[in-house]
Order: structure tokens, then C-alpha cells, then sequence
């Protein structure tokens, strides 16, 4: 091969086509910058010099790979530029959020990253556009040494959506005003695409919550309780509204836990509902009761839940805990704390705010406790910690996707969580959780079992295969997970994608 191409030109290429043809793969490193002086070494003039072997080796390359080029490459045009740079051969699903996901810093940008590994995963080419159009580092930097296209900065968004339009298999658009401003134009770009809204919860029913009009009942669905849909304040109902239009618009509706597609069902009936729940990996390595002390509380506080159990957690529950059990320590952790969660900050309560890696927090802490009195969806600071062993007191808001059953407002069946609402009965559980290291075992270890069963990739990746392919994927690797759930000796050992999995909302 050399000395067909010698003395230069098309040697390079050359080795590149034959390189696949073993069945290997040829790479290259984006964010290398190569500085090309155009004629310094060969000169410019293609009838001269080393120039003219360029034309001549072009000939003998295209003789030799005539097979390949005509199946598998496009001729050479400015339109056909882009297509021709992605050899990925797989189905090409968009992905449309509110930003670029900043995974370690809310539990909704750790489950879109885990949902576009999970297309990777599945052969998927993705290309994730933010509705802001902002390329925030380091995180869409990220996503590309994934191998995922981010579209952002100045240009014209509709041009680029045209122009993948044709090749869409699928698209996922998050949240209701986010869907609500692109949905018409994917479906006018890409009318053979399937398109599914995804709720990360529903906001309508959150938003019900905070006003105190949902009203916990014990029915089959206890979070959800009684709804007077009819006394809903406006914003809660305008939300409602919107949401149920993007849920009729679409082929299908993704939402976090089972409470939430009983809801659409009871909506919308007739709509496909596909559960895709918050993903975590489960901790291999769990440091015992023993060498642990201190609560734990953790949430973006750019989620106003959050702000309402922080300040619950200090003034209605922790008084109580202080009483019985002396000075128990709270740690505060969450990106963006307004100042009336930095008011609580004292001797035995540290308002950490963000904290670049949690897992340290979650091997020393006796347990999260998350006092929700609202909100919607499945919670990831909840999910997390059951992941990487870390007992849970919480709500049933708190709680929802996680618990069995409620039967006339009692929970029936095993439970890996400890579930109150009330102030009183939280901290009751919070100190018994402190004091009994045989419970604190069997949670913690149930815990972990319970995120292996719903929350593995797995699971995310057999639905994710329905929005593409139209039916289930099997599990493959990334299959039931529950065999993984073990105890050994804690060490340094991580997982590859753990810098990923740190803080949840």
C-alpha cells in the first residue's frame, strides 16, 4: 500500500480504509487543533512538484476503494459536509431540555445524562439541543467526549433542525414549556419521527401540592391522594392544561414513577406511558453504622421544596432529635442556598451549599433525612442514598415510586424507607434510625436492593428501546443489576462513571 501511494498523498487515507476493514475503528481527538499552511512543503501548483502526485494518487484511491465509496460515501459538496463527518450508522434520536444537564448539581440532569448514555447504549446517535442555546462548560464538554452532538451558540436553530429532521428516528423533549416551544417545529422538520414528552414530574400536581390542596388519602396511589382538580389555584391549573396538551400531542409520555403514569392514565386515557425512573449504579462498598454520626439533608435548592424541608428539617424536627439524643450534627448540602437556608447555619448545623463530591458525606452519614411536604415525581436525594447505602427518613411525598403499598392510609408490605409525615413521628424515626444499628443494617442493605430492582440502566434502557425501536430492548450489560448488591471492605476502588454520580435534587 505504501509504494502505491509513494512518495505522498492518499497513504494516510489509505490506512484509515483498511484499518475498518479489519473491523477496528479509526479515531480522532476533537479538541486537538492542527495548524495547516496550505503549499508550504509540496508547493500549489498540481502539475508540479510533489503537488502533482495529489491528483494521481486521488485516481489509484478511488480505483481501489471504488466498492466502499459508492456504499457507504457521499460526493463531495458543502451540503454534504456534515453527514459525511459521522459514520454512525445507528438511529438518530434529538434530545431537547432546558439546558445542558449539570449532572452534580439536581437529580433531573443526572437522569437526562443517564437516558443519553442509556440511547448511546442502545446504538443511538443523539444530538442534545438546550432551549437556552448556552454551551456551559464543563458539562457540554462532557456530553461530546460521549460522543453526543450539542447544538448551541449563535445559528440558526430551525435550519439545523431541518436538517437532521429527515434522519430523526425519535425525539425526547423535556418539561412542558420546553416541549411546548419545539414541539411544533419537530413535528413540522421531522414528521416521521416518534416523539415523546418527557414530564421529569408533573408540574401541575407539584405545583397543587405546595398550595396544600392534594391531600395524602392512603388510596392505591397515596402520594397523588384526593385532587380537586376544579380548586386548583390558576398557575396549577394553567400547568395542568399544558401539561395534558403536550401529553396528547405526543406518541408517547415518559414519566418517573408508577403514582405519576396512574395519573396520566387517569387524565388522558388511552395515552402510552413509559416509566423512566431516576438511574443509579449501586454502592459497592458500605461503610457500617458503626463508624457513622451525623443527618444528612441534600437538594438544589433552586427547587423550592427544598427550601421548605431544609428549614423544617432545622426548626420542627431537629429540636426534638437534639433532646433525645444530645449533639447529633446536620449537614446541609445543596447548590444555591438562598439566605434563608444560610440562616439556619450554627454550631451543629452546617450549610454546606454545593460540595464537589457527596460520596464522602454518604459513607460517614448515619442517614439522610428529607421532610418533603410537596412536590412531585420520584426524588433523587432519596434514590441516591438508597443507592449508596445510606438509610432514608422521609415523607410519602418523599417516598413516591419507592414504597409498597398503602391500604386505608397504612403502609403495607416491607418498606426499605422509614415513612412520616408528621414533624413529631419524623423525628421519632430519625432517632430510633440513630440508636438501632440492627435496623439500620437492614435498611440500608434493603435500600440498595430496592435501587437495583427499579432504578438500574437496565430498566431505562428496555423503555428508552421503546421510543426508538417501537418495543422493548433487552437489558443486555446494563441488565438487572440486584446480583451486584453486595458488602465488602470500603475502599478507593470507582466505578468509571462515578464522577457523575454525586449529588442529587
Amino acid at each position: 500500500a505504501k509504494a502505491r501511494f509513494e512518495p505522498m498523498y492518499y497513504e494516510d487515507t489509505d490506512l484509515c480504509f483498511q484499518t475498518r476493514e479489519r473491523g477496528l475503528r479509526v479515531m480522532y481527538e476533537p479538541e486537538a487543533v492542527v495548524v495547516h499552511v496550505e503549499g508550504a512543503t509540496a508547493g500549489t501548483d498540481p502539475n508540479a512538484g510533489h503537488k502533482r502526485h495529489q491528483e494521481r494518487n486521488r485516481k489509484k484511491f478511488v480505483a481501489k476503494w471504488r466498492e466502499r465509496l459508492d456504499a457507504e460515501h457521499r460526493l463531495p459538496s458543502l451540503e454534504n459536509a456534515k453527514a459525511a463527518a459521522d459514520r454512525h450508522r445507528g438511529p438518530r434520536v434529538l434530545v431537547i431540555d432546558h439546558r445542558v444537564p449539570m449532572w452534580d448539581r439536581d437529580s433531573g440532569s443526572l437522569r437526562m445524562l443517564c437516558m443519553m448514555q442509556a440511547l448511546i447504549g442502545l446504538g443511538a446517535r443523539v444530538t442534545f439541543l438546550p432551549d437556552n442555546l448556552a454551551g456551559v462548560q464543563p458539562y457540554t464538554r462532557r456530553l461530546q467526549r460521549l460522543g453526543i452532538e450539542v447544538l448551541y451558540g449563535g445559528f440558526d436553530v430551525k435550519a439545523e433542525l431541518a436538517a437532521i429532521g429527515a434522519s430523526l428516528h425519535a425525539a425526547i423533549l423535556s418539561r412542558p414549556h420546553v416541549t411546548s416551544h419545539w414541539l411544533d417545529t419537530v413535528r413540522e422538520v421531522a414528521p416521521a419521527a416518534r416523539v415523546a414528552y418527557d414530564t421529569v414530574d408533573l408540574h401541575w400536581l407539584r405545583e397543587a401540592r405546595k398550595d396544600g390542596l392534594v391531600i395524602p388519602t392512603g388510596a392505591a396511589a397515596p402520594s397523588n391522594g384526593s385532587i380537586d382538580v376544579g380548586s386548583i389555584t390558576p398557575k396549577a391549573r394553567a400547568l395542568r392544561e399544558l401539561e395534558l396538551a403536550m401529553i396528547r400531542a405526543s406518541d408517547a409520555t415518559l414519566v418517573v414513577t408508577d403514582e405519576e403514569r396512574g395519573q396520566v392514565e387517569r387524565d388522558v386515557p388511552g395515552t402510552r406511558v413509559l416509566v423512566v425512573p431516576n438511574v443509579h449504579d449501586v454502592e459497592q462498598s458500605v461503610s457500617p453504622a458503626e463508624d457513622r454520626a451525623g443527618i444528612l439533608f441534600v437538594g438544589s435548592f433552586e427547587h423550592v421544596p427544598n427550601i421548605d424541608a431544609a428549614r423544617r428539617l432545622v426548626s420542627e424536627i431537629m429540636p426534638a432529635v437534639w433532646t433525645e439524643l444530645g449533639d447529633v450534627r446536620v449537614t446541609i448540602v445543596g447548590s444555591d442556598p438562598p439566605p434563608e437556608v444560610q440562616a439556619l447555619a450554627s454550631p451543629l448545623v452546617d450549610v454546606a451549599g454545593w460540595v464537589e463530591d457527596l460520596r464522602p458525606l454518604l459513607q460517614r452519614s448515619r442517614l439522610l433525612v428529607a421532610p418533603l411536604r410537596y412536590g412531585a415525581g420520584m426524588k433523587g436525594k432519596v434514590t441516591q442514598c438508597l443507592a449508596a447505602g445510606l438509610p432514608v427518613v422521609t415523607t410519602s411525598i418523599g417516598a413516591e415510586g419507592l414504597v409498597a403499598r398503602y391500604v386505608e392510609g397504612e403502609l403495607v408490605g416491607a418498606s426499605p424507607l422509614l415513612v412520616a409525615d408528621d414533624s413529631r413521628a419524623i423525628a421519632a424515626e430519625t432517632i430510633r434510625l440513630c440508636t438501632d444499628d440492627q435496623l439500620w443494617r437492614h435498611l440500608s442493605h434493603a435500600g440498595q436492593e430496592l435501587i437495583a430492582e427499579k432504578c438500574s440502566k437496565g430498566v431505562v434502557s428496555r423503555v428508552l428501546g421503546e421510543v426508538i425501536y417501537g418495543e422493548p430492548s433487552s437489558p443486555g450489560a446494563g441488565g438487572d443489576e440486584r446480583a451486584a448488591v453486595r458488602r465488602v471492605p470500603l475502599s478507593s476502588h470507582e466505578d468509571v462513571d462515578s464522577e457523575l454520580v454525586r449529588r442529587p435534587a
